[in-house]
């Protein structure tokens, strides 16, 4: 991979109009640490290198052979356990509400 001063570097609003999003959702994600790996040049300035946003692009790809949603039906042996409760809680005799009695 050639060093980023060789490649294209894109503002914000290039690759926002690239892949139909806004700029706004760009600054969001940056902020939640989603979407491309972006340079913070400065304080005010952001840019993304291609071929970084070329790597988020391909890891974006669903329905493929690598897709972990059609491969679903190949995982075997993951089980889901959820605790039951049966009935009602013994009454606590030696705790201070346990011993109060309703109608």
């Amino acid at each position: 991979m050639p060093g980023l001063l060789q490649q294209k570097l894109l503002k914000p609003e290039q690759l926002a109009e690239m892949i139909g999003l806004t700029p706004e959702t760009l600054a969001q994600w940056r902020c939640e640490g989603r979407g491309p790996v972006f340079i913070k040049v400065s304080e005010r300035r952001v840019l993304y290198a291609e071929s970084a946003v070329e790597i988020w692009l391909q890891s974006r790809q669903k329905g493929g052979p690598g897709d972990a949603k059609s491969n679903r039906s190949s995982k075997k042996g993951r089980v889901l356990v959820l605790p039951v409760h049966g009935g009602r809680s013994a009454i606590l005799r030696n705790h201070r509400f346990g011993g109060h009695r309703t109608k």
